[in-house]
């Protein structure tokens, strides 16, 4: 997924890995990189992922910038043990 502003490029990776200790995979966790860019060039900010990431949760799906503060992430696979379902949820 993508979003861009006049300053800012930000990229969704929905399936993205992570590896925990002792070199565990967390399969398609997802994250989202931010870049800010100008008609020149274009410079990596940062990684963003789930304070609570987990396997499938597809962090990244849908990225939305709304001005130039605030971010919204996506993730639809997001699993609700009480409800038992994959809800998704919105990250702000």
């Amino acid at each position: 997924s993508l979003a861009i502003s006049p300053s800012l490029l930000v990229i969704g990776a929905w399936g993205y890995n992570y590896f925990q200790p002792p070199r565990t995979a967390v399969q398609n966790a997802g994250s989202v990189f931010v870049y800010t860019h100008d008609a020149t060039s274009v410079s990596f900010q940062q990684q963003l992922k789930a304070t609570d990431f987990a396997a499938s949760d597809y962090f990244g799906s849908a990225v939305a910038l709304i001005g130039e503060n605030t971010l919204a992430i996506g993730a639809y696979g997001v699993f609700y043990p009480p409800s038992r379902s994959y809800q998704g949820a919105v990250y702000i």
